[in-house]
């Protein structure tokens, strides 16, 4: 993920210590198991200290909202009538067209996981996140029917995460400016 890209992490303020711990304490959940996580590893692997799984086991968590949001963005688009619209909008136009978009809501829910395993040790952690985003001000460069950047706008919202079954408070963000202009790689064909 560049640096410079607006992540989930970015816009939850992902992950703090009260974050790691909540993946911890689902790494230690023993569910359906009668032993902990802690000591099945500890008598499975001879020498391999909990510590090194729980660093581990952090590492991951703070990567694993490191999504792009431009391209949850893109991906939600593209279920829509949105393109649609823009196709419209810039049909007549033969070169660069610079389209408003108005105020509108995005739902995006992923549901990634931590999977540990470690010799006949296997443990998945399982993780629901729903983030809700409001687009307001957007400015779409559009040329030879493509979305080549964003050149305004802001984005507010909030994000409900639970891990396992221990839902965490929710967390809201923005509203935020976004950069002068986003550019979107490849683009986003609108045929």
């Amino acid at each position: 993920m560049p640096e410079n890209s607006l992540t989930l992490n970015t816009l939850l303020g992902l992950p703090d210590k009260d974050f790691s711990d909540q993946v911890i304490n689902a790494s230690s959940d023993q569910g359906e198991e009668t032993e902990p996580a802690q000591d099945r590893v500890s008598k499975g692997l001879h020498g391999l200290q909990w510590k090194f799984v729980e660093g581990e086991i952090r590492r991951k968590a703070g990567e694993l909202l490191d999504v792009d949001v431009m391209e949850m963005m893109v991906s939600a688009w593209r279920g829509s009538k949105l393109i649609e619209h823009l196709q419209q909008e810039s049909k007549d136009n033969d070169g660069p067209a610079h389209v408003p978009l108005l105020k509108h809501n995005i739902h995006s829910e992923l549901e990634p996981a931590i999977e540990i395993q470690l010799g006949q040790f296997k443990k998945t952690i399982p993780f629901q996140v729903e983030v809700d985003f409001t687009l307001d001000g957007l400015i779409l460069k559009i040329e030879d029917r493509i979305i080549h950047a964003i050149e305004a706008g802001s984005l507010e919202g909030e994000g409900k995460i639970k891990i396992g079954r221990i839902p965490l408070p929710k967390r809201s963000f923005g509203p935020l400016d976004l950069p002068g202009k986003i550019n979107l790689k490849k683009g986003i064909p609108l045929a």
